[in-house]
């Protein structure tokens, strides 16, 4: 059983992006992190076949406007938000079935793991 596996590469060797689109189709859950900018999330994911072009993308990460009233309550309930309209797309009986990814910025995700955020509640 594999249980988990990394790499660390700024570019991807040969054959990595075959592997990869070979374990998501046997239900292999991937998670793609780094630390660049959405766009360039996007396209790695697309050049190592996580992505394709029939997925629904959802995109978390703080309003402008949670933002700027760095408080904690506003942050969460923003994150929350994006988080519960993304879920209603996935359940929704004409979408259920559709693939779809999740790309996640550096401080949603940080919200949404920390204490205060009762996500997984």
């Amino acid at each position: 059983m594999l249980l988990g596996a990394v790499a660390v590469d700024d570019k991807l060797q040969d054959g990595v992006a075959d592997c990869i689109a070979k374990l998501a189709q046997v239900g292999l859950k991937i998670w793609l992190l780094t630390g660049d900018k959405k766009e360039t999330v996007v396209n790695i994911g697309f050049a190592c076949s996580l992505f394709r072009h029939d997925m629904k993308q959802f995109h978390l990460s703080l309003s402008r406007d949670a933002e700027s009233k760095n408080q904690l309550k506003a942050m969460t309930d923003d994150i929350l938000n994006q988080i519960e309209a993304s879920y209603q797309v996935t359940v929704n009986e004409k979408t259920k079935d559709d693939p779809f990814a999740l790309v996640v910025d550096g401080k949603a995700l940080e919200i949404a793991l920390g204490n205060d955020c009762d996500i997984f509640d």
